[in-house]
């Protein structure tokens, strides 16, 4: 991925995963009133629907409808610059912390 997908957006935007149709990112939300963690899965889909995950992971008392706003509006930004998708369907869900492990797959 060209770093100009990440480029002049609100919040520090991390690149974990990347396929032709899908990105996964987790974003750092940090200023001087909160710290908060992002996980965003982006699938883009024909003709012109992007469906996105995310997963806002910190204290409740951080979270804000402000914070969720930036944090769309860049990923807006990165969806628009990777074509000419017009609808953003997301689901979005906040927990205190996230555990994750991951296993190799075995053939």
């Amino acid at each position: 991925m060209s770093k100009y997908f990440t480029e002049e957006l609100e919040y520090q935007w991390n690149l974990i995963c990347e396929t032709t149709s899908s990105q996964k990112f987790e974003v750092d939300i940090i200023d001087d009133q909160r710290s908060v963690k992002a996980i965003f899965d982006i699938h883009y889909t024909r003709p012109n629907t992007v469906h996105v995950s995310a997963c806002f992971i910190g204290e409740k008392c951080c979270f804000t409808d402000g914070l969720c706003h930036w944090v769309f509006h860049d990923l807006e930004k990165i969806v628009k610059r990777n074509g000419a998708y017009r609808i953003i369907d997301s689901s979005l869900t906040f927990a205190p912390v996230m555990f994750g492990r991951s296993f190799p797959i075995e053939y």
